[in-house]
């Protein structure tokens, strides 16, 4: 059965319904009107098929996962997963300012790091050690700018606090959505 619109038909349903509305129509008529039906039933499940399969996904990736306050001293971190909050970053363009001799943090860039620096002292935790796998899901007030100058900009503020050093980062799955009224940074972290 093939879904037509909002009402379920089958290509023989749409058959009889040719022949009976016009019965001088020429069987190639009827041939033609059949193969197009089929067409349209064709075209419709591969697009809820499609529907369905996205929707899937994007309720995985919205999936809470729970939340771990760090591995605590002396114990092994061992499939650890760690979700935290964090609120958006500055672009990593926006982070570095340049003087006549060197180059600084812009103001944006140190009051997020000392942002996220009280975050994780608050929660008491300790910075993971090994080999370590990120999920980001970063969602952005407006639909501008690229993905990857945030992730550096988190990354960066987060070393020594979450993780020793970003270096440790050996898998990376970073997903952007919009949200205008709540932008943030949802990120996951597995020792592996």
């Amino acid at each position: 059965m093939a879904k037509s619109g909002w009402r379920e038909t089958s290509i023989e349903s749409v058959a009889d319904k040719l022949v009976e509305n016009n019965r001088s129509l020429h069987p190639e008529r009827v041939a033609q009107g059949l193969a197009s039906a089929a067409y349209v039933a064709r075209n419709n499940t591969l697009m809820r098929e499609r529907i369905a399969a996205r929707e899937l996904d994007e309720r995985e990736a919205q999936q809470p996962t729970g939340e771990v306050a760090g591995v605590e001293p002396g114990k092994s971190n061992e499939l650890v997963r760690v979700t935290y909050t964090l609120p958006y970053p500055p672009a990593v363009n926006h982070m570095w300012l340049r003087g006549p001799n060197k180059t600084y943090l812009s103001k944006e860039a140190r009051a997020f790091k000392s942002n996220v620096a009280n975050m994780f002292t608050v929660r008491n935790v300790v910075p993971l050690t090994g080999e370590i796998a990120v999920t980001v899901r970063l969602y952005r007030p407006r639909k501008t700018g690229d993905l990857d100058g945030y992730l550096k900009s988190c990354f960066d503020a987060l070393n020594g606090i979450l993780w020793v050093d970003d270096k440790q980062i050996i898998a990376i799955h970073a997903y952007r959505f919009d949200d205008k009224l709540a932008p943030r940074v949802e990120l996951e972290v597995m020792a592996l």
